[in-house]
């Protein structure tokens, strides 16, 4: 009688050991594939950092061009600014000149 029990509880034991076995391959791929999930987040944050820097660079570099365009255009603002009163100065001579030619030419006529 106790062989019969005993191979009864042996079978039920054999049978709950491969029920445990498969419980425990389907962690264990659960937690390969968690793992390779795991490793891809992790390329996948560093490939961001690298983007992200990237883009700090472009952005500074913008910012950068944009302040010397800035500078450059002002400077241009400026020699023009110098180059218009220059103008007008020759303008205002030119009118004092063409005024006294006038001016002579009437006396000359008379």
């Amino acid at each position: 009688v106790w062989d019969l029990v005993e191979q009864k509880y042996s079978k039920e034991l054999e049978a709950q050991l491969k029920e445990a076995d498969s419980i425990i391959d389907r962690q264990a791929a659960d937690i390969r594939r968690l793992e390779a999930e795991a490793a891809q987040a992790r390329a996948l944050r560093m490939e961001l950092q690298g983007t992200r820097a990237t883009l700090e660079t472009l952005r500074v570099s913008a910012l950068d061009s944009a302040a010397q365009s800035d500078s450059d255009l002002r400077q241009e603002i400026m020699a023009l600014r110098f180059s218009l009163a220059d103008v007008e100065m020759d303008r205002v001579q030119l009118r004092s000149q063409v005024e006294a030619l006038n001016a002579r030419l009437q006396a000359a006529q008379e």
